[in-house]
């Protein structure tokens, strides 16, 4: 496993405790950095717009009320526009 990757499968904030199957494959895994900095969303867009998991990451955001960082291409405003 490389640097910066969960260790566990489980996540207690996401609905039913695991990471879905494609979480450890998004590009984006070891960037928190990126992803929860509102000075870099447009750079964090740009690692989402490659990603083939954008959807099911935007319904994880949605469904456990992600109120920071960039999911699936959403800054929380954008999310909470979409609710």
């Amino acid at each position: 496993m490389s640097k910066g990757r969960p260790r566990s499968k489980y996540l207690p904030g996401f609905v039913g405790g695991a990471f879905p199957d494609w979480y450890l494959e998004a590009p984006c895994i070891g960037l928190s950095d990126l992803m929860f900095n509102e000075d870099r969303v447009q750079e964090a867009k740009s690692v989402c717009k490659r990603c083939p998991f954008q959807e099911p990451c935007l319904t994880v955001a949605l469904e456990n009320h992600e109120s920071w960082g960039v999911w699936g291409m959403k800054t929380p405003a954008e999310r909470l526009a979409l609710v």
